[in-house]
């Protein structure tokens, strides 16, 4: 049976809200260009440390490491990506 205390569960649990702020930057925000491009995805930052913090409350250790890692991985991508396009 599938152990719900797994990295990988965690992985692909923390990537729903940096996906969901992608999709606000691509398509809401080229129709509004005064509003800051990082926004969407410090609120994916901040829904993702809650997430974290409901793992780690209810024993799913190994599920909270695994939104851990994604958050970081995806988080340093856009960082990246966004300071590339900034100058």
């Amino acid at each position: 049976m599938l152990n719900k205390n797994h990295i990988t569960i965690g992985f692909v649990a923390a990537l729903l809200f940096p996906a969901i702020a992608w999709v606000i930057d691509v398509v809401v925000l080229k129709y509004m260009p005064h509003v800051k491009q990082g926004i969407p995805y410090l609120a994916a930052v901040a829904f993702n440390l809650f997430l974290i913090r409901y793992f780690f409350k209810n024993g799913q250790d190994q599920t909270g490491i695994g939104a851990i890692i994604c958050t970081f991985i995806v988080m340093a991508v856009v960082f990246l990506f966004k300071m590339g396009n900034a100058s």
